[in-house]
């Protein structure tokens, strides 16, 4: 999870591990930030909205540090790490939010709960939220229509 005073996540891609997901939600509109560094290869990062949209990217060449920024409404997210060239590498990646509602601050969690990556997401239904369970959605979601 991210929060305000932002969280830094070491990770590593490329050879059968491709890509790396993050996916965090928000309530409220907030201004977004990442940066990503700290690699010996090409990496790039995409920030994609609920549908897979990209919203904002950043797709520097060579070794060049990635930075996005953009002010994101409420909303479920996720950031997509690439190899852009298929070689391994590690990457450390800074996230924080600045939440728009005057005196509201977000402390965000240093547990894990699921990491998506290039192997686990054809193992899962990522769409299993939105369903109702009858069709195959998770049950843990009953209820939740996203209607605010």
């Amino acid at each position: 999870n991210i929060s305000s005073q932002g969280r830094t996540y070491s990770e590593q891609i490329g050879g059968n591990d491709p890509v790396d997901f993050f996916s965090f939600s928000l309530g409220a509109k907030n201004e977004f930030a990442l940066s990503l560094d700290g690699f010996s290869a090409n990496a790039d990062v995409e920030l994609q909205d609920i549908n897979g949209k990209v919203v904002l990217s950043s797709k520097n060449k060579g070794i060049a540090a990635e930075n996005i920024k953009g002010v994101l409404e409420a909303g479920a997210y996720r950031i997509k790490v690439l190899s852009a060239d298929g070689i391994n590498t590690a990457y450390n990646m800074n996230v924080s939010i600045k939440p728009l509602l005057k005196g509201v601050t977000t402390s965000g969690s240093d547990a894990i709960e699921e990491k998506f990556d290039a192997e686990s997401n054809p193992l899962i239904n990522m769409d299993d939220f939105r369903q109702p369970v009858r069709l195959g959605g998770n049950p843990r979601f009953e209820g939740i229509n996203g209607s605010g």
